[in-house]
């Protein structure tokens, strides 16, 4: 199975706006948007953080609607892959499913058929690159979208029909309109990436931040309680280590309760972050600090 290697960075607010695109027609709050849904499946594909921007601004400048940018961006990260797993994966997103390849080598095939053009030699775009790694979503996209014009010229001399095939193949007939918007927007693709990585410096100082905020470490408890949930471990140990906890809790309490301005603040930001995230139903929090006993119990 191909490989996929990529490097992403942790997605703040602040981050987002150091990578907003003023040139662009869509805000900080489109991009927040269209990454909720669409960042797990790009990253995935071996996207960073500038080409999932880059194909969301590219794919939102004719849809304007970021929500459904980023869930198409999401099923085109999975029509790419080519495998049966990626069929089952749409179907539980309630996606289309119809003309998805389930095979690597044939889903190259049709690919690189339907870009073979004069520019490219007639060797058409292949999805892996020279070592058999998928190639990112993003670069696959950005070759074809040069070649965008080509393709729909060779279509009317030879009529034939490759670009809706592309299009069908890579984002299924219900998410093609913003597969086309991406694809015909090659320059605004590219300007959109290059943009993000030039704002790499101070993304790159807010994120080094936002590791080190008490944020990153509330996402690191979440993960350690969920890892813990899923260990089986003695009784004693398990009192142990809720005495211990429920000490410092209440040391930490008591250092709230006479700060209150900072209780309700670090209170709201807990509360805000475990809600986002789906852990904060699961223990009842809300803007309060908790006993761990509460939570465990």
């Amino acid at each position: 199975m191909p490989m996929r290697h990529t490097k992403f960075c942790v997605v703040s607010r602040a981050c987002l706006e150091s990578n907003s695109l003023n040139n662009f027609s869509i805000s900080t709050d489109g991009l927040a948007s269209a990454l909720q849904r669409s960042a797990s499946a790009l990253k995935t594909a071996g996207n960073n953080i500038d080409e999932s921007i880059g194909l969301i601004t590219a794919g939102n400048q004719v849809v304007q609607d970021p929500e459904s940018v980023g869930a198409a961006l999401r099923t085109v990260a999975l029509r790419l892959t080519g495998t049966s797993v990626a069929v089952q994966q749409l179907q539980e997103l309630g996606e289309e499913t119809d003309g998805v390849v389930t095979t690597v080598s044939k889903l190259r095939d049709v690919i690189m058929s339907a870009t073979k053009v004069a520019s490219n030699g007639f060797k058409g775009i292949d999805i892996l690159d020279s070592n058999g790694n998928y190639r990112s979503t993003a670069s696959v996209l950005q070759d074809i979208a040069d070649i965008y014009t080509e393709i729909e010229e060779t279509d009317k001399k030879t009529k034939s029909n490759n670009i809706n095939l592309l299009l069908e193949t890579i984002a299924g007939k219900n998410r093609a309109n913003v597969a086309a918007s991406i694809l015909q927007s090659p320059d605004i693709l590219r300007e959109a990436i290059e943009s993000s990585e030039n704002s790499k410096g101070s993304a790159d100082r807010e994120n080094e931040a936002y590791l080190s905020s008490i944020e990153a470490h509330i996402n690191q408890l979440q993960t350690q309680l969920q890892e813990l949930a899923t260990v089986t471990i003695n009784s004693d140990m398990f009192k142990g280590i809720i005495d211990a906890a429920t000490s410092f809790l209440n040391i930490v309490t008591q250092i709230l309760d006479k700060l209150p301005l900072l209780s309700t603040a670090i209170g709201g930001l807990v509360g805000y972050k475990l809600s986002k995230s789906g852990l904060g139903k699961q223990l009842n929090i809300n803007r309060k600090p908790v006993s761990i006993l509460k939570i465990l119990s």
